[in-house]
């Protein structure tokens, strides 16, 4: 009996090893199915990633490397898929991005929901060239962990776009800004500019205050040009070509620039003897040089250096032009800006001129300087080219049609003539107390009788009481109650024959052509030096307009 017992004890135990290895074997079986369905779900897909026309990636979200990069996102980063998965994520993206998609990343890591926005991000391509991307990412399940599977678009040209918009949004932000100040600030800048010259007039040019004064009316004339500048940024400003000499335009825009220029940049100038006359507005001159010197003062801005500016006259045939197409043969001032800096590769040099194109960081450049350096040219007739290589510096070349140089008239090689007298009896309307002083005491100091208004209503009480009494009428536009285009109309119902002299320090409705269209025999633009003021003063009342 004992026998058997242990038999059967045997058999069971037999069994129950058995049994155990055919669960072990039973739950392989079921493992290796499993895998089977999963090496499979995982085929399908990298298939559809690897398939599809839109640039995917796969991000190991514990370490940020890429474990998958279908074909387009190969082409987009210009890295094989091999380079790519050797790779992590961030190192794609250009240092000063980083930040932003460390957190982004974290927050993924950390369960955050999958958005429905995307993110733009300046990636660096293989050849190192710059690609603005807008990219997605969502947490997608892999082996048995969480991936990341990263959307990229290229945007490069619509984020240009939005560029663009935000800074010709400043531009016009600063063109209306200009605007809105153009008139309070020219009539400050009238009363400086005629206040000094009235001070002049009792001084000799001896005396010790004689220089203060003219460096007043100077910063006066520069200020307004300053005015003038930024209403032509925005296409607010209406000034006019006109023949001037080049090389007093060019010292005076060097004199201000030196004062800007850090202490390690230095600025050398050689400018030819002739007399070189350009069709121009001075502000042109003064943006092209202050941008040219711009750009060449920061790129050593860390290593300083030297800017050389060279002017000289040339006379240029067709076969000297034919690398400068749209220029034909004639005289051209050749303005030459040259530095030592860090120079340019040619993929830089290409787009230099391309507008909202710059290598500086964000914060320190728009990309606008060059480009209104190039659309300057092109409203000169002229043209303007750039040679440079790494480590050899810069030099910007522009090419200025020359004008027609004015010969003096005979009898007039001593000093000008004193401004026009004369003994007609004047009313100036203004609202500033300031400016009918300064034209009162300017006007009166050359035999005129002047009486003044502050407004529409003193000027009609005035009129009314005496429509005969006054020879001329100069009347500001901008006026509380009454504008000067409306007092100019009851002024012409008082007496037809009345001539008006309307100014202002700034109008986007008015100008020369309309204020003649409403009755006006002239049509002023503050600030106006004395000299200006009284020929014109004197032509209306001879008949000369």
């Amino acid at each position: 009996m004992t026998e058997k017992h242990e038999a059967r004890a045997r058999l069971e135990t037999e069994l129950q090893t058995a049994r155990r290895k055919v669960a072990e074997l039973e739950a392989l079986l079921a493992r290796t199915a499993d895998a089977g369905k999963v090496s499979e779900a995982e085929a399908r897909f990298f298939a559809v990633l690897g398939n599809s026309i839109i640039a995917l990636a796969l991000v190991d979200l514990s370490d940020g490397g890429v474990l998958f990069a279908n074909h387009p996102a190969q082409v987009l980063t210009g890295y094989h898929g091999s380079e790519l998965c050797a790779m992590k994520l961030w190192e794609l993206v250009e240092p000063r991005e980083r930040g932003t998609l460390f957190q982004r990343l974290a927050a993924k890591t950390a369960g955050e929901p999958n958005p429905t926005t995307s993110h733009v991000y300046t990636i660096r391509k293989k050849d190192g060239s710059e690609l603005i991307v807008e990219a997605q990412g969502v947490v997608v399940p892999y082996g048995g962990a969480s991936a990341l599977l990263v959307i990229l678009n290229d945007v490069d040209e619509k984020e240009l776009l939005r560029r663009q918009l935000r800074e010709a949004q400043k531009m016009a932000a600063i063109g209306t800004m200009a605007a809105g100040i153009a008139h309070d600030f020219n009539n400050i800048i009238y009363g400086v500019i005629l206040g000094a010259e009235t001070v002049q007039r009792d001084l000799s040019p001896g005396q010790s205050a004689w220089p203060y004064l003219e460096q007043i009316r100077q910063s006066g004339r520069r200020a307004a040009q300053l005015i003038r500048q930024l209403l032509s940024f925005s296409r607010r400003g209406n000034a006019e070509a006109e023949a001037l000499l080049l090389k007093p335009l060019i010292q005076e825009a060097l004199s201000m620039m030196r004062a800007t220029l850090p202490a390690t940049v230095a600025m050398k100038a050689r400018l030819c003897t002739a007399d070189l006359m350009v069709l121009t507005e001075p502000t042109l001159i003064q943006q092209i040089l202050v941008n040219l010197c711009t750009n060449a003062a920061q790129a050593m801005q860390e290593t300083g250096g030297e800017i050389r500016l060279t002017l000289e006259a040339v006379d240029l045939d067709a076969s000297a032009l034919e690398a400068w197409p749209g220029l034909g043969p004639g005289e051209y001032a050749r303005l030459t800006v040259a530095d030592n800096g860090p120079g340019m590769t040619p993929e830089v040099r290409a787009r230099i001129f391309d507008p909202f194109f710059t290598t500086k960081p964000p914060g320190r450049g728009t990309g606008l300087g060059l480009s209104v350096v190039r659309g300057i040219m092109d409203q000169l007739q002229g043209a303007i080219s750039v040679e440079s290589r790494p480590g050899r510096g810069a030099v910007f070349t522009a090419l200025i049609p020359l004008a027609p140089l004015h010969a003096p008239k005979p009898g007039q090689d001593g000093p000008p003539p004193g401004p026009p007298r004369g003994d007609e009896h004047i009313l100036v309307v203004d609202d500033e107390e300031i400016i009918r002083s300064v034209v009162k005491e300017v006007l009166g100091s050359l035999g005129y009788t002047v009486t003044t208004a502050a407004d529409a209503m003193e000027a009609m009480d005035l009129l009314r009481a005496d429509p005969g009494a006054f020879d001329l009428v100069i009347c500001d536009q901008t006026m509380p109650g009454l504008t000067g285009s409306a007092l100019l109309g009851q002024l012409k119902n008082l007496r037809s024959d009345l001539p008006v002299i309307l100014c202002t320090g700034h109008s986007d409705i008015l100008d020369f052509e309309r204020a003649k269209a409403l009755g006006a025999c002239d049509f002023m633009m503050k600030p106006l030096e004395g000299r200006e003021l009284a020929e014109r003063v004197a032509r209306c009342l001879r008949g000369g307009f």
